[in-house]
């Protein structure tokens, strides 16, 4: 598994100031210096057979949803795994699954869904699509953790149109306990777009002999646009942040512009949310604005009103600052709270945290 000991996952930004990041490590097998090819990666992947392979997917389609496609079906320690996804007209999702390895007993061990933070819109009727689906020891710990990457497309905008929205999960085999769940980038298809690309490499960055993931990312907004229209004469200039994120597992610790901030994860009855704004802290003037949100929400009375790491959601993608007005013990119970906040002018959506 990823960590030894019930320890949480930290994500480090190397753009700012020195950091481990910069020692020099010899390279080793267990130090590859590797930048990850998901194509050649799901090229290696152990198939299961094809009776196993037609097992599952029946199971899936009686389990979990009439309307799921698997994505792949892995064998791992005489046990299978697979991913799916699904949509139809109210939604879509995906997820994962540990069975076992008998197509003729075939039965569900662990399951978890796919996480994302953003609205699905389903225009193409594929709006949530799993890209690769990869078991790997990825920290030469020697033990063995489930890798997917997929997308999600968001519902069609005005000024932006449709955006797509790619993430990474690493989960811990067997217990599909959740260990990365990061959004890797983002593209549209119109003009005017907001866009992510990036690399994903694996080193032993610090030095203790296990290997790391370096998240390196560029992002920016297209600026071609006069108004709401596109510029005829545009050249697609982007205006471009560029930031490099260190995952580094025995320490929770996220650098940022006013230093280290420590996280401590939530975890108590109250897993609902009510969020009333998310503010990427690579974004500018993140926090003033989640400061600017919450002073309203406390002058209009809603004095329990704080602004959180994202980090310290379980659920939610790291590297946000979320304004959170309340939290509750079921989605039912945040109906007549968000009713009394948009009587007062607050647009507000419910997540659940954990």
């Amino acid at each position: 598994m990823f960590l030894r000991v019930f320890t949480p996952l930290v994500i480090v930004s190397l753009c700012l100031f020195s950091t481990p990041v910069d020692a020099k490590c010899p390279l080793s097998e267990s130090n590859p210096n590797q930048e990850l090819n998901f194509d050649k990666w799901q090229a290696l992947m152990p198939s299961v057979d094809t009776a196993l392979e037609g097992a599952i997917g029946r199971l899936v389609k009686e389990k979990v949803s009439s309307s799921a496609t698997v994505h792949r079906a892995l064998s791992v320690n005489n046990r299978s795994v697979a991913s799916w996804f699904s949509c139809d007209k109210k939604n879509c999702r995906g997820g994962v699954l540990y069975m076992n390895s008998n197509p003729d007993r075939l039965r569900i061990i662990r399951r978890a869904l796919l996480p994302h933070n953003e609205k699905v819109g389903n225009q193409s009727g594929k709006a949530f699509r799993v890209l690769h689906t990869l078991i790997e020891d990825v920290d030469n710990d020697g033990d063995t953790e489930l890798v997917v990457r997929y997308e999600v497309d968001g519902p069609r905008r005005p000024t932006t149109g449709i955006q797509t929205y790619e993430y990474m999960a690493i989960y811990n085999l067997p217990d599909l306990k959740m260990q990365l769940f990061f959004r890797l980038g983002q593209h549209g298809g119109e003009d005017f777009q907001e866009f992510c690309s990036y690399a994903v490499v694996r080193k032993d960055f610090n030095c203790d002999r296990r290997t790391d993931l370096l998240i390196k990312q560029e992002c920016g907004m297209n600026i071609c646009f006069e108004e709401d229209a596109p510029q005829p004469d545009c050249k697609g200039q982007p205006k471009e942040k560029k930031w490099h994120l260190y995952w580094q597992k025995e320490k929770d610790i996220y650098a940022g512009k006013r230093g280290y901030a420590q996280v401590t994860s939530v975890t108590d009855d109250r897993p609902f949310l009510v969020v009333a704004g998310q503010f990427a802290v690579a974004s500018d003037a993140y926090l003033d604005r989640a400061k600017a949100i919450k002073k309203k929400l406390v002058k209009a009375g809603y004095v329990d009103t704080m602004i959180h790491n994202s980090r310290e959601f379980a659920n939610l993608a790291c590297c946000y600052r979320t304004v959170v007005v309340d939290r509750f013990k079921t989605k039912e119970a945040t109906e007549g709270f968000r009713k009394g906040l948009k009587k007062k002018g607050f647009k507000t959506y419910v997540r659940k945290g954990f």
